[in-house]
């Protein structure tokens, strides 16, 4: 049997290593959920590879430095918003149609 997709990154690997690396690890790229396919070359092997970026699926980064990838930039992004309070969006009180109408259409 002939293995259809072409895993460019994925990892081919044993069921318990897969499910330990997918439980603490997340896509590098998208920071999308890994998923654990049975390689059908070797029915002992495991295809780890993105959820969402599939075949694309270009490495791994831990759940943890996600993690302090996030709380980082959302410090940075309070930082912002008291440092350039003019850069925050501004509420809109008016509908859809009333935006519209006002360009013109």
């Amino acid at each position: 049997m002939t293995n259809t997709k072409s895993y460019k990154k994925s990892l081919y690997i044993d069921q318990v290593r897969a499910e330990g690396i997918s439980r603490r690890y997340v896509c590098s790229e998208c920071f999308g959920e890994l998923k654990i396919d049975i390689d059908p070359d070797n029915r002992n092997q495991r295809i780890l590879y993105c959820f969402d970026c599939q075949e694309d699926t270009k490495g791994f980064v831990s759940r943890t430095t996600v993690e302090m990838r996030i709380a980082a930039a959302k410090e940075e992004l309070y930082e912002v918003k008291a440092n350039y309070p003019e850069l925050a969006p501004r509420e809109v009180n008016k509908s859809a149609d009333q935006m519209i109408s006002e360009m013109g259409f």
